[in-house]
This record gives structure tokens, sequence and C-alpha cells, in this order.
């Protein structure tokens, strides 16, 4: 087995290159090979409170999405306590690892001291394969460039970056949670919605008005989603996801929904009165079902894929 390591909050263009790089050692090899990768996220290990871009029903969905043959989620409160020779030893007794790939500015065991010189002078030691790949960079603007990272990309989701977001990740980023009722504040003005509660690990995008496309029962329809605190109403405070969903009158309360970012609308604002506010969600709605019609028109087998992958 050709071992891909790495924490992995999401697989984003970066770390396509490791999975491509392994399933082409893989082949010469003629060995299988799998995604090592731990539970919980390190992130999440060393501050309760962190955020990640992906949930991990997000992420085992991602991984499904991309055809990942395997993946091995190693308890990280155990794992990160070993010296990086027992780390490695282990993968090759009790997970038959022959070969390696890695990022080159991947860091593991104790006191991070695993490094490219300690995973290639291991491999050759014990006649493994062994990849590095550098790490992939990005350009955000004039004057910008760095390496694409997962934090790099939860800052994007934050600050509602929806087009290089979607870009490094090759596909929209999904926002997934259990649908919940909320005070019926949007079936009053015309356009019922469904409260996402997402998981506590989850980032949520940028507050404000988001088209999206909505996975459901039916296949894929367009919605409208709100993030924050909506401002028109004082007695709401939590940051929330609510969904609009064009053409659609299931009942979905308590059962998942995954919404896919696809453009930012606007943000939050306040109306002089809900005669204004339902005009401007009716306009909202109308743009997000031009976004939903114009990327299904484009990217067609994408959606397919992604209906695969999140359904199952």
């Amino acid at each position: 087995m050709i071992a891909v390591i790495g924490a992995f909050d999401g697989f984003h263009a970066g770390h396509r290159l490791l999975l491509e790089e392994a399933e082409k050692l893989a082949h010469s090899c003629k060995t299988s090979w799998a995604v090592v990768t731990f539970s919980p996220h390190p992130d999440i290990y060393f501050n309760r409170n962190a955020k990640l871009l992906l949930s991990e029903y997000e992420k085992d969905a991602e991984a499904k999405f991309l055809k990942i043959p395997e993946v091995i989620k190693l308890p990280f409160g155990q794992i990160c306590n070993m010296q990086p020779e027992d780390f490695l030893e282990m993968l090759v007794k009790e997970y038959s690892a022959d070969g390696i790939v890695v990022g080159k500015d991947f860091r593991f065991g104790r006191n991070a001291r695993g490094d490219e010189s300690l995973i290639r002078n291991f491999c050759a030691g014990n006649a493994l394969s062994c990849s590095m790949i550098e790490t992939l960079k990005y350009s955000d603007g004039p004057g910008t460039g760095n390496k694409i990272s997962t934090r790099v990309l939860r800052e994007w989701l934050r600050n509602g970056k929806t087009d290089i977001l979607r870009a490094s990740l090759k596909f929209p980023c999904p926002v997934s949670g259990i649908a919940v009722r909320g005070k019926g504040r949007g079936a009053k003005l015309g356009f019922p919605t469904v409260n996402i509660l997402t998981s506590a690990e989850k980032t949520l995008p940028a507050e404000g008005v988001y088209a999206v496309s909505v996975l459901t029962e039916l296949g894929w329809r367009a919605g409208a989603m709100f993030t924050g605190a909506p401002p028109m109403f004082e007695d709401v405070r939590e940051t929330r996801a609510e969904v609009h969903i064009s053409d659609f009158s299931g009942d979905l309360y308590g059962r998942r929904v995954t919404v896919f970012l696809e453009e930012f609308v606007r943000p939050p604002m306040i109306f002089k009165d809900k005669s204004e506010l339902a005009r401007d969600i009716k306009l909202c709605v109308e743009k997000a079902g031009e976004a939903f019609n114009k990327n299904h028109s484009l990217n067609g087998p994408l959606y397919s894929d992604l209906m695969d992958a999140f359904s199952a």
C-alpha cells in the first residue's frame, strides 16, 4: 500500500497532487493506495474551539467524490506523542505500507521532529518507495502569492470568497447539517426557509446572502442562503444558516441538508420594513436561480458526481 499522509481538512488542489502521485506510484508498484489521516483533526485536538473548513461528514463525502480507495483514520491523541520513526514503523507493520507520499512541508511525531529528511532516510533503509511533493502556490490579486493550505481556504470561506475557494477545492464548498425549525418568519414573507444546524467544528461563510445548490431527495434545486444573525430581527443573535429552496415543498426537518456555495450575493442589510425585505429576498432568489442555472449548465458532470458522493 502507498500511504498518503496528512491532516487533510478537506482535499484542496495542493492535496490533489499528493493523491495523483500516490495513484501513479501504486500503479507502478502494482499495489493499492490509501489516505492516512488523523481523528480528531490536530487543530481540534489542541483547541476545542477551532473551526475546520469541512466537517467530518463533508470530508468523508469528498473522499468518495474523489474516489479515494481507502481512508485510514488514526487516533491523533496517540499518534502525536509517538517518535516519528515509530509512527512510520507502525505503518509498515500494521498497514503493510510499502511507499509514502507527503508534502515537502509535512511535519509529524513528538515535537514535530519528523520531516522530509527523516522520511527519506527511513524509506531508503526499509526499501520503501518515497515521494515528496512541492507545495502549490496561489495568487489572490496583485502582489500576492503563497502556498495553498486549508488555513488559507478557511479564511477565504470566512471572507465569502467563493470563487477562489471553488478554484482551490475544484468544486463548490459544501455546508452540511441537520434541518431544524426556525421561527417561520420566512414563510410569512412568502419565502419559507430551512435552518441548517451545522457541526460545532464547521467554519461558516461570511455573513450575508449566497446563491447555493441544494441537494434534495428530488435532485438539485436552486437556493438562496443567509448566514449570520438577521439584522432585521433583534431577538435572533446567534449565527445561523438558513436556506430558501426554490421549487421544493418536501419536509426536510430532522434530515441532513447539504448546500454548495455558488456565489456571494450581498452582505447583511437592514430594510425599512418587511415589504422592502420581501422584495429584496425575491431579487436574491432570482439571482440565486441564475447562478444555479449557469453553473449546472457549464458543469453538469461535476454536479452528477457530487450528488453520487454526498447522497451515499
